[in-house]
């Protein structure tokens, strides 16, 4: 029988020293390192990757930038230069339409030439037209002046000037102001249309004006490439019958789709 002092101790079981110091060193766990509470950091592998990464986006996006940024430039620059060789045929175009027309025959001054073919044509056009510029202030001027056009070379290219004399004196006391109307110009060319064709030069001893004028205009494009562009304009002329004083009619305009060919007139 079991005394009631040592009842407190009738279901206990008892364990030696040994096996409890297993069991205690067993129930001992250590802290585990990915524990949902901690950020694991990058490593210098991971980071040298992103940087990689990083450095080739910019250097692309850079690249990108500057290809747009030279396309850009060498837009404007063809606008530019083809604003100004416009503006520059517009005033020849203008000066053309304002062409003096005499009572009589002696007094018709055209006269059309050319000073090169190749590469590019260089033409030179000397006639009078109506002009109210002043062009020596202080000084008498006539409304007739005799006007010019031509091409003066700088270095590689040349620049179209404008000589205009309000004297309108003929060789060799012609004179008058020179200014400039348009640089870097590759090329003028202008072709007159009379009896059916384009001739190259129009001599000044016909004494009459052709039926019309066309006036084309090269220019530098593009500056790197030398790439080459044009702008053209047709100028057509009143037709004077010189018959008891002078009765004025059109002149028949080129027909359509007849484009310049070229030749001298006879």
């Amino acid at each position: 029988m079991i005394s009631p002092a040592q009842a407190p101790l009738a279901g206990a079981v008892f364990l030696s020293p040994a096996l409890v110091a297993w069991e205690t060193k067993a129930m001992q766990v250590s802290p585990r390192r990915d524990t949902p509470n901690r950020r694991r950091a990058f490593t210098l592998v991971e980071l040298l990757v992103v940087l990689m990464i990083t450095v080739l986006l910019i250097g692309s996006a850079a690249a990108m930038l500057r290809s747009v940024a030279g396309a850009r430039e060498v837009v404007d620059k063809r606008l530019q230069g083809e604003e100004a060789a416009t503006m520059a045929l517009r005033t020849m175009c203008t000066a053309l339409r304002n062409a003096y027309r005499p009572i009589t025959d002696d007094d018709v001054y055209f006269e059309g030439m050319q000073e090169q073919s190749d590469p590019n044509a260089i033409d030179r056009v000397r006639f009078r037209a109506l002009d109210r510029r002043i062009i020596r202030k202080g000084q008498p001027e006539s409304d007739v002046k005799t006007i010019e056009f031509f091409l003066r070379q700088e270095g590689q290219t040349f620049t179209l000037m404008r000589r205009t004399d309000p004297t309108v004196n003929l060789p060799p006391d012609t004179g008058g102001v020179v200014e400039p109307l348009a640089t870097d110009i590759m090329g003028l060319e202008i072709e007159y249309y009379d009896a059916g064709k384009w001739l190259e030069r129009w001599p000044e001893s016909q004494k009459r004006w052709p039926t019309a004028v066309n006036v084309t205009l090269t220019f530098v494009a593009d500056q790197s490439t030398h790439r080459q562009g044009s702008v053209n304009r047709l100028v057509n002329f009143p037709y004077w019958l010189q018959t008891g004083g002078g009765a004025a009619g059109a002149a028949p305009a080129p027909p359509a789709g007849a484009a310049p060919t070229g030749g001298a007139a006879e």
